[in-house]
């Protein structure tokens, strides 16, 4: 028989829900362009439920990332999602924005499988197709974001890994 969940459960449940990812605070919100890419790696935005919680200097949501972007010149016309989970921001967010989104979940601590790359790969040639900018996250915007674009531009573009890990290509 199903046990329902008590008030308690339930609380801690949302409570968990509205925390700061783990190490959150310690990184960038938004990295540099990656020279010669139409590739931006971000840490993930959060959702007003959980920023609530933290300091505004600190705080970062989908609004501060196009902001930040239009600061710069810039504007996104996908974003790559590759958390392990729904809960840091809704979506729909995203697409009312105007821009397109595309789930990819993988798993922090752990290999990537080739499955996951060859899902990117593959969103991210379709995507470049249509000559638009890229923005991808994981949890930090740093390991998973940048194995995925390290790899994608090894492998499809044929890039020196020595070179791709250190930003030194030309894309033609």
């Amino acid at each position: 028989m199903e046990r329902s969940r008590s008030n308690d459960e339930i609380r801690n449940r949302r409570s968990m829900n509205n925390k700061v990812p783990a190490g959150w605070l310690d990184y960038s919100p938004l990295n540099t362009w990656i020279e010669n890419t139409r590739f931006v790696p971000f840490k993930c935005p959060l959702r007003s439920s959980i920023l609530r919680n933290i300091n505004k200097q600190d705080r970062f949501s989908l609004n501060d990332l196009i902001d930040r972007l239009e600061n710069q010149g810039r504007k996104i016309g996908l974003i790559i999602d590759l958390t392990d989970t729904y809960r840091y921001y809704d979506y729909r967010d995203v697409e009312d924005m105007g821009i397109e989104y595309c789930k990819i979940r993988v798993p922090g601590h752990q290999d990537v499988s080739d499955k996951s790359c060859q899902k990117f790969f593959h969103v991210v040639n379709t995507f470049l197709r249509d000559n638009r900018q890229n923005g991808i996250h994981c949890t930090h915007g740093i390991n998973r974001s940048g194995y995925f674009i390290v790899r994608y531009l090894i492998e499809i573009l044929g890039q020196q890994p020595d070179n791709a890990i250190a930003g030194k290509f030309l894309l033609l």
